[in-house]
């Protein structure tokens, strides 16, 4: 009987109502495993992949393992050391992410579900340009789940503006996404356990250390 391979959460639950025993049907032939967030290097044996979901994969993490693979859900990549993991044969990769805008036509609504730093000093926009389009007109109104700085400060003008409406960091956490983002989770699993290159990577090891790959 061949052993499944072994795909390690950094969270015991993607939410209160959700488990993530609900991927196994996506992963045919993986066991779906979860740890608290600070006790991930304890849970490592026979892990092939990865998924800290905010929590720490750091340099005593990455070289607690064998693990070949960390993948990005929902959160970023923050905390996740890609130069240590590059080093050690670990790929990385996230789940793809929103297109920047080449240009926003009059009255249009900026949304922003993706990452705080897209609207940050030197990214897509800063909250100061934004607010100045809100107000000026330009922008007809924005959807803010992620902040520049969190918490967000509710007295800030740019979230008492009319036409703002804001959440505290938590419009992801709804089934659909899970569902969703699942497909496109178990599908790069999938894709780099049949010996192939993950897609959205953001390293490229010059080898992959797990002992399990094709």
């Amino acid at each position: 009987m061949t052993t499944p391979r072994r795909v390690l959460f950094g969270r015991e639950r993607f939410t209160a109502e959700l488990d993530w025993a609900g991927l196994a049907r996506l992963l045919p032939g993986w066991e779906v495993v979860a740890s608290p967030p600070d006790r991930i290097a304890d849970h490592l044996d026979g892990v092939a992949a990865v998924c800290p979901f905010g929590a720490w994969a750091d340099e005593a993490v990455l070289d607690a393992g064998s693990f070949g693979l960390v993948h990005q859900y929902g959160v970023g990549l923050e905390k996740v050391d890609v130069a240590r993991a590059t080093e050690l044969g670990v790929w990385v990769a996230r789940i793809p992410g929103a297109e920047a805008f080449a240009a926003m036509r009059p009255g249009a609504v900026f949304v922003n579900v993706a990452r705080g730093g897209l609207v940050d000093s030197g990214a897509l926009l800063d909250e100061a340009a934004l607010l100045a389009a809100l107000q000026a007109g330009h922008v007809g109104g924005a959807g803010l789940d992620v902040h520049a700085r969190e918490p967000a400060d509710p007295d800030s003008a740019l979230l008492r503006h009319p036409a703002v409406i804001a959440t505290p960091h938590v419009g992801g956490l709804t089934t659909v996404m899970f569902r969703r983002t699942g497909r496109v989770f178990a599908a790069n699993l999938r894709r780099w356990a049949d010996g192939g290159t993950p897609r959205w990577a953001v390293n490229a090891p010059g080898f992959c250390r797990w002992p399990g790959l094709r």
